[in-house]
């Protein structure tokens, strides 16, 4: 099953990079941001507020160790499925 998190339910008072962990340590496929919560990620963002928040993420995915960041962009870039991503890491499924 395919978990997914979309933040007007359970997620509307965390901050982006607690978004981020929290749906990376629970394993959720995907999330889904929506507007006026805490996080900020709003549709009528400018350039340089979207430009500050792709910078969160990415220093969110810097914080990983090289496995767990390689793990993630092989699940959530490259949608990897966990029998791929098993074989390539050359570790068990449970493992993820």
């Amino acid at each position: 099953m395919k978990l997914g998190l979309v933040t007007y339910n359970l997620a509307r008072s965390w901050g982006l990079e607690t978004i981020i962990s929290r749906c990376e340590s629970a394993g959720y496929e995907a999330v889904q941001l929506r507007t006026e919560h805490r996080h900020g990620v709003e549709v009528t963002l400018n350039a340089a507020e979207r430009a500050e928040i792709r910078e969160e993420i990415y220093k969110a995915l810097q914080a990983l160790g090289d496995e767990q960041r390689e793990a993630f962009v092989l699940k959530h870039v490259e949608g990897w499925s966990y029998e791929e991503m098993a074989e390539k890491l050359e570790v068990s499924v449970p493992a993820l």
